[in-house]
């Protein structure tokens, strides 16, 4: 594999970490999720250079965009990471208020 694309992915690796251990926040969280895991996030326009990559070194260098190591701090925080349009996100996030706002009411829970 050429080392620029070795130095890209090492590059946005800790760029992304360092981004996602600062967030403090779930908005922080999702803004830092769609700037790399989005749709045309750095991620994703990473691993659309895959054509450039000579064939017998795509499968590791597949592989080091995967980020295995952010994916291990997604993991650890309990959060799955999806790829996912900002709308598609809003729709999830309201069907799971609707939802558990309702079993918050049924179970009479208040804040003091």
């Amino acid at each position: 594999m050429d080392i620029w694309k070795i130095d890209q992915v090492d590059a946005l690796r800790e760029e992304f970490l360092s981004r996602l251990l600062a967030a403090s926040t779930a908005q922080q969280l999702e803004e830092v999720r769609v700037a790399y895991m989005g749709s045309n996030g750095r991620v994703q326009l990473l691993t659309r250079q895959i054509g450039q990559v000579p064939p017998e070194q795509r499968a590791d260098f597949g592989k080091a965009v995967q980020l295995p190591d952010i994916q291990k701090v997604y993991s650890n925080v309990g959060a799955v990471p999806v790829t996912s349009t900002p709308e598609e996100f809003a729709a999830h996030i309201g069907s799971e208020m609707g939802k558990l706002g309702r079993l918050v009411q049924l179970s009479g829970a208040r804040i003091d």
